[in-house]
């Protein structure tokens, strides 16, 4: 092969969108040192143009659109021999689908491409919450815990079974040699640079050069406590779920307003206080990725299994009153602030 493919497929939560975001930053400095990284210029709804392996993705493919694609990475195979993609929606939808990477991996041998798979996994609990929590976020679900979570969507638990995942799904098509696994914990990346430095390693043994930009932190601060309850609760309001960061943009002001009063705590409604039963259900498939597919002889797959303490997951009636109360009055001062601002672009016309 003359160049070689490698496919970022996640999981999410996984320090995916820095990871994007760096390698988007960087395209003219990365190039410079072998590795392309595409930019189709394509547009999907909600995603933005650092995903730029959407397009692989079996519900948005469109024939003409891919076959282009093809040829365009065709061109770019001539010149470098290290090309980078991403989407983390590849897990979730396409992951356990031999067909996807049997049809990918010979799509691409036809044009003189590898295909080479770089995924991280995250501690199941860990990725579960912050998944959910994003997607309430969102408006996307309305789900409390993990018990009205999975009986709305049965399957968010079908990705957590990471070994049957790879095992079954993956390597039918693209052998273990192929695919570079890493572990995503908060303690594992060292240095300033953190995940950076550990998947530039993974993307043909690169570092990090001294003409790289490391991109700005991500202001996208997580709701949490009794805020995130609120607004799980909100998203029964079609208004408020179909103009998800309307009401985000309010609630992280709440949110900051209780911070500064001593006001929230670490609670987490969502495990139903049962962290370690959730975790035994995937220690045996957590034992296989570490001693079948990293070779890893005391089967440990996360070092940090220490369940994270949380404050038992009760919010009272004056918690939920007093968090609306503060969401009406930012909701005011912003209908006051466009008030005044309309008077004034009237009175000056």
């Amino acid at each position: 092969m003359s160049s070689t493919l490698y496919l970022h497929i996640g999981t999410p939560k996984t320090g995916t969108s820095a990871i994007q975001l760096f390698m988007f930053s960087n395209r003219n400095a990365l190039a410079k040192n072998g590795c392309y990284v595409p930019n189709f210029k394509m547009k999907y709804p909600g995603i933005g143009q650092h995903r730029n392996a959407h397009w692989l993705i079996p519900a948005v493919k469109n024939d003409s659109d891919y076959n282009a694609n093809l040829s365009h990475l065709k061109k770019i195979a001539e010149e470098y021999k290290t090309i980078y993609m991403s989407d983390e929606a590849i897990w979730n939808t396409c992951g356990f689908k031999p067909t996807f990477w049997e049809g990918l991996k010979k799509d691409l041998i036809n044009i003189g491409i590898e295909l080479k798979v770089i995924v991280y996994l995250r501690r199941q609990d860990s990725y579960l919450y912050s998944y959910w929590a994003e997607q309430v976020r969102r408006g996307r679900v309305l789900a409390s815990n993990i018990r009205e979570y999975r009986a709305t969507d049965p399957r968010v638990m079908r990705h957590l079974n990471y070994y049957k995942y790879i095992r079954k799904g993956i390597m039918p098509q693209i052998d273990l040699s192929n695919i570079s696994i890493g572990i995503y914990e908060r303690n594992r990346f060292s240095g300033e640079n953190g995940i950076i430095e550990d998947f530039l390693d993974r993307l043909g043994h690169m570092s990090v050069k001294a003409d790289y930009q490391m991109p700005q932190r991500s202001n996208n601060i997580s709701l949490r406590d009794v805020v995130l309850e609120v607004r799980a609760k909100l998203n029964q309001i079609d208004e408020y779920k179909n103009d998800p960061e309307y009401i985000n943009a309010l609630l992280l002001k709440v949110q900051s307003r209780l911070e500064d009063e001593g006001r929230l705590k670490n609670r987490n409604t969502f495990f139903l206080n049962n962290r370690e039963h959730f975790m035994e259900k995937f220690s045996g498939s957590n034992g296989k990725v570490a001693s079948m597919l990293l070779g890893r002889e005391d089967g440990t797959l996360f070092e940090d299994m220490k369940v994270e303490a949380s404050e038992k997951a009760e919010f009272s009636t004056e918690e939920i009153v007093l968090v609306c109360g503060y969401l009406i009055q930012e909701m005011q001062k912003g209908y006051f602030k466009k008030v005044r601002n309309d008077a004034v672009k009237k009175f000056f016309k």
